[in-house]
């Protein structure tokens, strides 16, 4: 396990290169670093306030629902840890197992944020870790999508949740952020589970030509080990994005409206007929 951890750390820094800028500019590492803001979700988790927690969570979500950064994957995926924890402190089992199922669904290394352990006792430490370990092995048995990743890109550039794919190579279900860096048009995103199929290419405003030939086969991309791009030289202060937000997962039952019945009558009809059934 070990070993797992040391990659998650090495690919949570992947993209954080030390560069040297002039006063007033942006280092696009460390733009990319702090593109995701968790301090307000943390600090709310930190004094048990879980549903504030969540909604700051909600809008930590909507402020990248249309990204104008390739966000790092372990940072992407920390908001749903942090949302299972929101939801272990309120007791929502279903919820917790869906959200940290998300969070290994985007990063199947990212590790339970330390600063949530503080001030638990040894027991409690060892159930929480226990029951966040017992998800990542579920997801890790779980099958795998297909992306449908064009197997020629031409000049193009797909990453998905912040890390490289290739033709082939297959993701666990979920939600996941597809990113493509078009010739022209710079870096576009969508949001999508790939339950229907993505048009890659349909991303860019003005298309990829894309040339004839054999692609080339890469064999130590996406999850086979760390991607040696820098991403955070990507940068779109105004992406093109589809005019739809994905809503956090959640459990409930279907409502059905039946006009003109008294609650209480709907009750023993529902009882009534599952009885019959």
């Amino acid at each position: 396990m070990l070993w797992l951890i040391s990659l998650s750390q090495a690919w949570s820094q992947e993209a954080v290169v030390e560069t040297v800028t002039d006063v007033g500019v942006v280092n696009p590492a460390v733009a990319q670093q702090q593109y995701i803001d968790h301090s307000l979700v943390l600090s709310a988790l930190q004094q048990d306030s879980a549903k504030s927690a969540l909604k700051q969570s909600e809008a930590l979500r909507d402020s990248i629902s249309c990204p104008q950064r390739i966000p790092l994957t372990e940072e992407l995926a920390m908001i749903w840890v942090h949302r299972g924890y929101a939801h272990q402190l309120l007791d929502k089992d279903d919820q917790v197992q869906l959200a940290w199922e998300q969070a290994f669904s985007i990063s199947p290394y990212v590790q339970f944020d330390p600063e949530l352990l503080e001030g638990l006792s040894e027991p409690a430490q060892e159930d929480l870790l226990n029951r966040f370990e017992q998800i990542r092995r579920l997801v890790e048995a779980q099958g795998v999508v297909d992306p449908g990743i064009p197997e020629s890109l031409g000049e193009a550039k797909v990453f998905l949740n912040g890390r490289t794919l290739s033709a082939g190579q297959g993701l666990k279900p979920g939600e996941h952020l597809a990113q493509i860096v078009c010739p022209e048009d710079g870096l576009q995103s969508r949001w999508t589970t790939f339950e229907d199929p993505l048009d890659w290419f349909a991303l860019c405003p003005s298309g990829v030509e894309i040339p004839t030939g054999e692609a080339e086969e890469d064999l130590f991309g996406g999850l086979f080990g760390p991607a040696l791009e820098n991403t955070a030289q990507y940068y779109n202060p105004a992406p093109v994005c589809e005019d739809r937000r994905f809503a956090f997962p959640t459990m409930s039952l279907p409502s059905v409206n039946f006009p003109d019945v008294e609650p209480k009558v709907l009750v023993t009809m529902g009882g009534g007929m599952s009885l019959v059934l």
